[in-house]
């Protein structure tokens, strides 16, 4: 009886140790991406994530009106949000996910975001090599392709 007793309360230490243990490296191995909106945020952003987007609105100056639509019909409770998605996979064969980072692009709300597009951009920010991911078939599309959909 009495190590049925010890038991019961070792086993809840380990089990709560062990969740407690278990989200922290969940948080280390995929940490929450931040909200970036390079017009409105007041978070740093670094240099690389800064070109990043500068590219983005360069290539795609439809984001620009697209920003002033959605602050508009909000009232300024709606704003976009730019981030990135997906990192650069150095070890996959699928040439998007090695040669790619993946960019969110979506409206901000107080309770939660809407996604409207995702964008690939090559990782030699020089090139200024842009795709658009179609929400569909979610297979890259060139710009081009992307503005003839619409």
């Amino acid at each position: 009886m009495n190590k049925k007793l010890l038991i019961i309360p070792l086993f809840l230490l380990f089990f709560l140790t062990g969740c407690s243990f278990s989200k922290e490296t969940q948080n280390l191995d995929s940490p929450a991406i931040p909200e970036i909106s390079p017009a409105t945020s007041d978070q740093p952003i670094d240099r690389q994530s800064q070109e990043m987007f500068d590219i983005l609105h360069e290539l795609a100056p439809e984001l620009t009106e697209l920003a002033k639509q959605i602050e508009e019909k909000s009232n300024g409770q709606a704003h976009l949000v730019m981030y990135i998605e997906r990192e650069l996979n150095y070890i996959s064969e699928d040439e998007y996910e090695r040669d790619y980072y993946r960019i969110y692009v979506g409206e901000s709300h107080p309770t939660h975001q809407v996604n409207l597009h995702r964008f690939l951009i090559y990782k030699n920010l020089h090139l200024k090599k842009v795709l658009h991911v179609d929400p569909i078939t979610l297979e890259p599309e060139t710009l081009e392709e992307w503005r003839g959909k619409k």
